[in-house]
């Protein structure tokens, strides 16, 4: 606003932001937000989520150019997470929502747990580490693995689409390791795309190889906190990476029958380079870049005739072979490269501009 103006009266304000896109719904949940009654006000952290989550947003052009953004959200059928407090426990009063709440914006969410449980409802949804990688968890359960006959651009070695019961509860990062983090642990950017040849920190690290890979997961598991939490970390097994990519969905992507460039960045929407992560649509269960950006590399071998007898409970892929597996596809793929059943082959020393990779935090049994 104008400093030498007088201040909004009464519901002035939502007035002055109307010509911006500002909605009614949105007016509405702000004027009972800031209520001089208490009851009149969102009686809790997860209220006034879940309120948040049936705003209409606007998306005009004010008068001085600038714009309201949508902000991409979850179905109004997802469920709204519990809190989770600092120590990973289920909160469910209003104090303990405040303490978790200070515990977010202190950086401190989740860094300060042992994942030493039983079972998989014991553990919270979303963890963050003390480098504030975040994850989020994946509880066991029973999937379809693979392409279907008439999926567009599939390969024999997608194939057959068969059951896959994983029994063990995992967390996987939300994002692709980026450089900015993979510097801070090994002290290193091999990256061909760094700040100055058009990429940069957020931008995926990539020219790294399945060792690289592989070593990065122990130095972080090796970071003072981390390891005084005996939080461990590895790369996904193959099934583990399909399972969260698919999300409980069955279509070729995450998204449907077509990836655009808004859920994914291919060659013809990444302009042949990497993108900074996190800048595209995540897929339901909250990951991003999934589809394209850089493939990532999983633990296992890659044998091509695996899916025909491989095991219906926890598959670890081959125990040798020559390469290893990627998956994801990249900027410089077609559409149809990046699917969610689609799996590649590289040689673990393998240094390629195209690939990266994301961690998995491991659960103690």
């Amino acid at each position: 606003r104008d400093p030498h103006t007088a201040g909004p009266v009464g519901s002035e304000w939502a007035e002055a932001f109307e010509p911006y896109g500002f909605t009614e719904s949105q007016e509405k949940l702000l004027t009972s937000c800031l209520a001089v009654r208490p009851e009149k006000r969102p009686t809790s952290a997860r209220d006034l989520a879940e309120q948040l989550m049936t705003v209409e947003i606007g998306a005009n052009v004010g008068p001085d150019g600038s714009k309201l953004i949508s902000l991409k959200t979850k179905p109004s059928s997802v469920h709204v997470p519990a809190v989770v407090s600092v120590r990973g426990k289920v909160v469910t009063d209003d104090d303990g929502a405040a303490k978790a709440a200070a515990g977010l914006l202190s950086g401190e969410w989740g860094s300060g747990m042992s994942l030493s449980v039983g079972k998989s409802s014991d553990l919270p949804n979303v963890m963050r580490n003390s480098l504030g990688m975040t994850f989020v968890l994946v509880s066991p359960t029973t999937f379809e693995m693979g392409a279907f006959e008439d999926e567009k651009g599939r390969h024999d070695h997608e194939m057959p689409r068969h059951t896959v019961k994983w029994t063990k509860p995992f967390f996987i990062s939300t994002h692709l390791v980026v450089q900015a983090t993979y510097e801070q642990v090994t002290g290193k950017n091999p990256s061909a795309y760094t700040r100055s040849k058009g990429g940069g920190p957020d931008h995926p690290v990539e020219s790294v190889g399945w060792h690289d890979a592989e070593k990065f997961c122990a130095k972080l598991g090796k970071v003072r906190e981390e390891e005084q939490n005996h939080h461990r970390y590895r790369l996904p097994f193959e099934a583990e990476w399909e399972l969260a990519c698919r999300a409980g969905t069955e279509s070729p992507y995450w998204c449907g029958q077509k990836l655009t460039d808004k859920e994914g960045a291919f060659n013809g929407g990444a302009k042949g380079k990497t993108a900074p992560v996190g800048r595209r649509a995540p897929n339901p269960l909250g990951l991003y870049d999934v589809h394209g950006n850089v493939a990532e590399w999983c633990m296992d071998w890659f044998d091509e005739y695996y899916y025909l007898d491989s095991p219906t409970v926890d598959p670890h892929g081959p125990k040798h072979g020559l390469t290893k597996v990627t998956r994801g596809g990249s900027y410089a793929c077609l559409p149809t490269e990046c699917r969610s059943a689609a799996r590649a082959a590289h040689g673990p020393d393998r240094a390629g501009s195209t690939i990266g990779f994301r961690v998995v935090l491991m659960v103690n049994a």
